[in-house]
């Protein structure tokens, strides 16, 4: 019997890759105006800048035929990564053509593990063996000498992409799922990442305490801001169906996903709610994953039970005489001003806008972050505070 462990891996360079190279960003307004060229439609760009690398541990083990069993197992853990694993492939295009660095990430290709076994077996039965030793003839030639085997295969499955054929980001093309947040990292610890790439104070950035979350079971939410204002209206003359229209439009243009803000500009502030089950059904179903008000929202235990994450000032019953006023437009929310498309984070302690221009390098600020908190929490819990130790760090 054998038992071997081995190391694998390469590397490949300058693959093939493709792209848009007149691309319209994520926004709101019409796809053409928005290109890099508006005078031109979508412009292929062939390059030879892919990469792919593989890293694998395999072990091996075999038993030759003996004693009449025999088997041969092989299991592989491998990890297989690149920006450019299908490059003419329309429906994972890149999601930047502009940041080579976004598309970095588990190869089509990648089984992570993989395992494969075959076994032999010579039964006891026939001239010579445990069973049936002195048979001949015939009848040994009949039942003796057989063997049974077996093939086992297990492998995990392909890693996907999520592609959708409409264009709910108003791109211009196939958009693909782009989560822009782990959906395991809260407010709190964003807002310090952020504070690390020194673009603004501390004090600016987030709405203020005011603007409570409604169901902090329902866990954190992140997404692209659709603005709006609401305003009230004389009961006896109902506003014009064409202005409420404005901000449906709006939403249905955005990026996705999307989270509705919308300022409370009504006479009493916080009296009557525009969101709902009706609504939030609504917005839900065009994409929007959330709603941030400073006035008021209703019907909380259907909202709860759909799932929309909610932000509001203020709770209350009726609907009053009130419509969605401006739409797309910056708001100012819980102290925060907010412009169409901006990203937002929102959970339990709070909502945290975060500037676009960091927005790459997040994850290395926050995994930093992250790592200093740990290790802080760790020492206190292992080796206990000490003062005069603390007294020393500060006097140096």
């Amino acid at each position: 019997t054998v038992f071997e462990m081995a190391y694998v891996g390469s590397q490949a360079s300058r693959l093939d890759n493709s792209r848009n190279a007149n691309d319209a960003p994520p926004a709101p307004g019409n796809v053409q105006a928005r290109r890099r060229y508006p005078l031109w439609g979508p412009i292929r760009w062939l390059g030879a800048d892919g990469k792919s690398y593989y890293h694998s541990l395999q072990l091996r083990g075999e038993r030759r035929f003996s004693r009449g069993f025999s088997f041969l197992s092989s299991y592989t853990w491998s990890h297989n990564i690149d920006n450019s694993t299908q490059f003419n492939d329309s429906n994972t295009g890149l999601a930047d053509p502009y940041n080579l660095r976004r598309e970095r990430g588990n190869s089509n290709l990648d089984h992570r593990h993989n395992f494969t076994s075959s076994v032999t077996y010579e039964l006891p039965f026939g001239r010579g063996r445990a069973f049936g030793a002195k048979w001949g003839g015939a009848f040994d030639a009949v039942l003796g000498g057989w063997q049974i085997g077996g093939l086992l295969s297990l492998r995990t499955g392909f890693p996907f992409d999520v592609s959708y054929p409409g264009d709910p980001q108003n791109t211009g093309t196939v958009n693909r799922g782009d989560r822009i947040a782990a959906g395991t990292v809260d407010s709190p610890t964003i807002s310090n990442a952020i504070e690390r790439f020194g673009v603004r104070s501390r004090r600016e950035g987030y709405m203020g305490p005011q603007i409570a979350c409604r169901f902090p079971d329902l866990g954190r939410v992140v997404g692209y801001a659709v603005t709006g204002t609401i305003v009230e209206y004389d009961e006896r003359y109902p506003p014009d169906p064409r202005e409420r229209f404005k901000w449906i439009e709006a939403l249905a243009n955005s990026p996705k996903p999307a989270i509705c803000v919308i300022k409370d500009n009504c006479h009493r502030k916080g009296w009557s709610s525009h969101w709902g089950e009706i609504v939030g059904t609504q917005t839900q179903v065009m994409g929007s994953v959330g709603i941030i008000t400073d006035g008021a929202v209703r019907d909380l235990e259907a909202l709860h039970a759909m799932g929309m994450k909610v932000w509001s000032e203020y709770v209350v019953v009726s609907h009053g005489y009130i419509d969605i006023g401006e739409a797309n437009i910056p708001v100012e929310v819980g102290g925060l001003l907010v412009h169409p498309g901006d990203i937002l984070h929102a959970d339990l302690n709070g909502v945290v806008s975060i500037p676009t221009e960091v927005l790459d390098r997040m994850p290395e600020a926050i995994d930093a972050i992250l790592d200093s908190e740990r290790e802080t929490i760790n020492h206190l819990r292992t080796k206990g505070y000490d003062l005069e130790a603390h007294r020393r760090q500060i006097q140096h």
